[in-house]
């Protein structure tokens, strides 16, 4: 049985391409670099008010601590700009997935932001509860539609202090850091015949 393991250079990767695609990018580079324009000529305006050289250093002052406002608020909205697309960055400790006879599984090591309580989570999907698959190309994963069961682990083993649910009104997500994406993307489309895109 093979296993995909998660890989945090091609989460990297991957979501470089994708913030570039939401529009809160575009804008938000656009503003910073409007702010960044209107603090090149404000502070052009200001020196050119100088009568003399001894003011220059007078004025230096001011604009330093102007420029810091400026800088600021293009740091502030530069982080908005490119946070679109983060979940591809892998949050996670560890994640694989694996296909058997019967069911996908994915499974992970939840970090200690999420629980400390489970050692193990794992999503087991089984092929004929799949209902549609959905390539969406713009956040870099695929969604599974259906119905499947949430297994939570105590102890790393997998045996013992397992709590386990049933999940159907939310898809499962399969990101697109695994190097073999392509790979599972296909396994998935050909246990499922009810697949699509959407760019």
């Amino acid at each position: 049985m093979k296993e995909y393991v998660a890989d945090q250079k091609t989460g990297k990767a991957l979501y470089k391409r994708t913030k570039k695609l939401y529009k809160r990018y575009k804008y938000g580079m656009l503003v910073m670099a409007l702010i960044l324009l209107i603090m090149v000529v404000s502070n052009i305006r200001i020196l050119m008010r100088a009568e003399n050289m001894s003011q220059i250093s007078e004025i230096m002052i001011l604009i330093i601590g102007e420029d810091v406002l400026f800088l600021l608020a293009a740091a502030i909205v530069r982080a908005f700009a490119i946070s679109g697309g983060r979940e591809v960055l892998m949050s996670r400790l560890a994640e694989k997935c694996f296909f058997t006879d019967g069911s996908f599984v994915l499974e992970y090591v939840p970090n200690a932001h999420e629980t400390t309580a489970y050692e193990c989570i794992r999503f087991k999907f089984d092929y004929q509860d799949i209902r549609q698959i959905v390539n969406e190309e713009r956040f870099g994963r695929l969604a599974l539609y259906g119905s499947y069961k949430v297994y939570k682990y105590r102890t790393k083993n997998l045996e013992n202090g397992m709590d386990s649910y049933m999940i159907s009104d939310m898809p499962l997500y399969v990101y697109g850091y695994y190097k073999e994406f392509d790979e599972i993307k296909s396994r998935l489309f050909s246990v499922v015949g009810n697949s699509r895109t959407v760019k």
